[in-house]
Parts: structure tokens; sequence; C-alpha cells
């Protein structure tokens, strides 16, 4: 199996961020990743994050990025792109 085939029997997904160590002790954020796992502990697909680090910074959980999930045989399987999302924002220009 592969691509969005591992979705074919699966009713609930758990998506965990992996944590990295240099986020926790300094100001500066990397670009994250995640496991997407099934109930009974299966991963079944891997993501990552491909965003900006003014935005990351500036934005939070606005930034635009994209996010890619690999499946176990390290195809890609999804492709999403989000552009800037943000509501409140001062510098409107950034946003064109």
């Amino acid at each position: 199996m592969n691509g969005l085939d591992f979705l074919n029997d699966v009713n609930q997904l758990i998506i965990q961020q992996s944590v990295e160590l240099a986020d926790l002790i300094s100001n500066v954020s990397s670009e994250n990743r995640y496991t997407v796992k099934v109930p009974r502990g299966d991963t079944i697909y891997y993501a990552t994050e491909s965003s900006d680090n003014f935005q990351r910074t500036c934005f939070g959980s606005g930034r635009a990025f994209t996010l890619r999930l690999y499946d176990r045989t390290q195809q890609e399987a999804i492709h999403l792109k989000r552009r800037l999302a943000c509501g409140n924002c001062t510098f409107w220009c950034y946003l064109q």
C-alpha cells in the first residue's frame, strides 16, 4: 500500500508534532514535523512543513506554509499549500 491507500480502512487519525530541542531552549522556531498515526499506534504518514522563519515568528498560526505528507514508502502522498491568513494584520502589503 502507498499514497492515500493507507486511509481506506481508517476512521480516526492521531497527529503528533515532533518537538525540537532548539525550539524549547531558544526563541527561534524551526519548521514543524509531524507523525500521523492510527489509534493502535502505527505510523502511516510523516509530515514536514516548509515555512518562512519571519512568518513563523511574526504571524504564528496564521503563517503561510507548505505541508508534505509522506507514506511509509517515503513517497509524497499529499501536498498542501496554505496562504498567509492574517485577519488583523498591520503588514497589509505583505499579503499581496
